[in-house]
């Protein structure tokens, strides 16, 4: 056991030799204590039991480790270092075709995985039954390069946006510079500088990053639903990294105006703008750039959104609000089921109450059975439920046909079937049909009494599959879940379920989940990327928006003179807006058109995991449109309009 453990059971650590009665395994000694599991490792327990062999595990596991279909637990290999693991999947084949019966050899595979690759490689494999319990869900290696992509994207955005305005700036500081340069200052000496002020400006921005770091983590942690200290950011592996982008940012934002002042002349000195049209392109190339990633973000934002609230809303068949679900633990609930039903119903909160192996959206592994019209033909796998007569009330399903349970003994052989199920066994009248349902422990053939509506017992990323729903008392599999269906008051009704399971079980601590919660989990990650991209889109067109205001600035004071000469001429207010805005948005509308196959076709295919999904509508791109026009040019346009009403005559004298 560990230290906490210890500490719980025997309120010391030294708990060597001390004896813990009535386990799963009996009375079992303690032999050592170790230490807390890390708080980033994977994998948390607090206890290991050491087993003399398989005979150790009760007797109701006994057929699941006999089975070869049994998956009940993970199988860990150390190998000598030399070794080749492949060398042991060679005699994969030879191996099945030895224990595996022939009807069962296409649905048995195995091979190794090491260890490193765990968290990032198997989001495809099912866990459950004695697997151990994930404190860090394995991770989706696409969502990584996502998150990845988001913050190199920001940066971006930030760095072109400095390397803009920091130009702007040295180009506005040539007479600076020209003064500089007759006093006898050469290109050397200028670039020193320029180098030595960005560089102190860069520091700066990245001690103030690091104070924002500190002051929003717990805001970051709980967004990304991640659990590490903040020390980590700064570690020796990651530090590199923090010095490769603020390196990166200073050359790039220092070497653009450097190269321009490389290119002074002492007789520029009498012109005050003698660069300020220098390097027009190279801004607006950039500025196209912010616009079209912060137009990729938005998009990318509002697809998610409109996803995760499809899924949210989407009918699942079934009605999970108001649900709550306790596990059945020991033998004592299992048989005292319907007293304890009859227990719940007692209080006024309660609605209804069932019994089920399972629940739709288990976290456990749902159990499957082989449906076949005869025993010759080819079966197909169906997901099973063994339930009580008022499951389906409970969970207010529908039945599209016939009749549910009635709660006679003779519901053990009877069966409801989902529509799946019917299509798939290829049957257009199913009821009073005798299908054979076949388990590990035996072969029934059992009779058709209801269809039942589909519903979702997974997440939406998965189609909707055949289904077969038994009995409570069936060769499948044993009753594990009481589900209550309540009006109102919660939080007394958890009380009520406690205290009656209590009554009936008193050696089992009593386990409680709200159904709609564990939906939500299928999505969690989904909501973290939503809410992610969402904060990097704002951050994005923030950003884009002070360049862009930057920049209008620079470009009015360059054309203070032309716009007192426009308007002495005749030009309105409008025209002059016009003059500023027109490039501006031209490179929006150029954006757009680069960002909109680029997001149309990276979304399209992150919408094709889930098996139900929204369709991608040009809306979307508008919307993006329109966003970062409004956001961006509402910024710049008080400006324009403030010079623009500026008395001519002031204008002409500028220069």
């Amino acid at each position: 056991i560990n230290e906490e453990l210890a500490m719980r059971l025997f309120n010391t650590t030294d708990a060597v030799g001390k004896v813990i009665e009535e386990t799963n395994f009996g009375d079992v000694e303690v032999i050592a204590v170790m230490k807390e599991m890390p708080r980033n490792s994977s994998y948390q327990f607090n206890n290991i039991y050491v087993l003399d062999g398989y005979g150790s595990f009760p007797d109701n596991w006994q057929r699941f480790i006999q089975s070869w279909r049994g998956r009940f637990a993970q199988t860990w290999v150390l190998f000598e270092e030399s070794a080749d693991p492949s060398a042991i999947t060679d005699f994969q084949e030879e191996f099945v075709a030895k224990y595996v019966p022939e009807d069962q050899r296409d649905q048995v595979d195995f091979y190794f995985q090491n260890v490193a690759d765990i968290h990032l490689g198997s989001t495809g494999l099912e866990t459950g039954g004695m697997s151990p319990r994930l404190a860090i869900p394995y991770s989706d290696p696409g969502f990584v390069s996502v998150i990845l992509m988001l913050g190199f994207l920001v940066v971006l955005i930030a760095s072109l946006n400095y390397v803009n305005l920091s130009s702007v700036q040295a180009l506005k500081r040539t007479l600076e510079a020209s003064m500089r340069k007759i006093n006898g200052a050469n290109n050397r000496n200028l670039i020193i500088q320029l180098f030595y002020e960005t560089f102190l400006t860069i520091f700066i921005a990245y001690v103030f990053a690091t104070l924002i770091i500190w002051l929003l983590f717990s805001f970051f942690l709980e967004v990304a639903n991640k659990d590490f200290e903040w020390s980590l950011l700064y570690s020796t592996d990651l530090i590199i990294y923090h010095f490769i982008v603020t390196v990166s940012v200073w050359i790039l934002s220092a070497l653009v105006p450097a190269l321009y002042y490389s290119r002074l002349k002492r007789s520029l000195l009498i012109l005050k703008n003698a660069f300020s049209g220098k390097g027009d392109k190279l801004r607006k190339g950039l500025v196209g750039i912010q616009y079209a990633l912060s137009i990729f973000l938005i998009i990318g934002s509002l697809v998610i959104y409109r996803q995760l609230n499809y899924i949210q809303n989407k009918d699942l068949g079934f009605n999970n609000e108001q649900l709550i679900v306790l596990d059945i633990n020991s033998g004592n609930a299992r048989r005292s089921f319907k007293e304890i039903i009859q227990g719940i119903k007692q209080n006024a909160n309660v609605v209804d109450a069932s019994t089920s192996s399972r629940v739709p959206g288990e976290w456990k592994n749902i159990p499957t059975a082989n449906l076949s019209l005869n025993l010759t033909n080819q079966p197909i796998e169906a997901s099973h439920y063994g339930i009580d007569h008022r499951w389906l009330n409970t969970y207010q399903m529908d039945l599209k046909q016939g009749s549910n349970f009635t709660g006679a003994p003779s519901d053990s052989l009877s069966i409801i079937i989902n529509g799946k199920t019917a299509e798939m066994l290829e049957l257009d009248n199913p009821i009073g049909e005798r299908i054979w349902v076949m388990s590990n422990r035996d072969s029934v053939s059992m009779k058709v009494i209801g269809i039942v509506e589909d519903f979702h017992f997974e997440s939406l990323y998965q189609t909707i599959g055949p289904v077969v729903l038994t009995s409570w008392h069936n060769h499948v599999r044993s009753i594990d879940y009481f589900t209550i269906r309540y009006a109102q008051n919660p939080k007394e009704t958890v009380e009520h379920i406690e205290e009656v399971n209590a009554t009936f079980d008193p050696g089992t601590p009593t386990e409680i989940n709200f159904l709609d919660e564990q939906w939500g989990r299928f999505y969690k990650a989904e909501e973290s990327r939503a809410t992610l991209i969402l904060i990097a889109s704002v951050l994005s067109i923030l950003i884009s928006a002070f360049g862009l205001f930057g920049l209008i600035n620079f470009t009015m004071e360059r054309k203070t003179k032309e716009i007192g000469i426009r308007k002495v001429v005749g030009a309105s207010v409008g025209n002059i807006i016009q003059l500023v805005l027109k490039d501006y948005l031209i490179l929006l509308l150029i954006a757009l058109v680069i960002a909109t196959p680029v997001s149309w076709y990276l979304f399209n295919d992150w919408l094709s995991d889930f098996a139900y999904r929204i369709s991608l509508s040009f809306d979307l791109i508008l919307i993006a449109f329109v966003i970062v026009l409004l956001i961006s040019f509402s910024t710049a346009l008080a400006r324009i309009y403030r010079i623009a009403k500026t008395n001519p005559v002031q204008s002409i004298r500028y220069e």
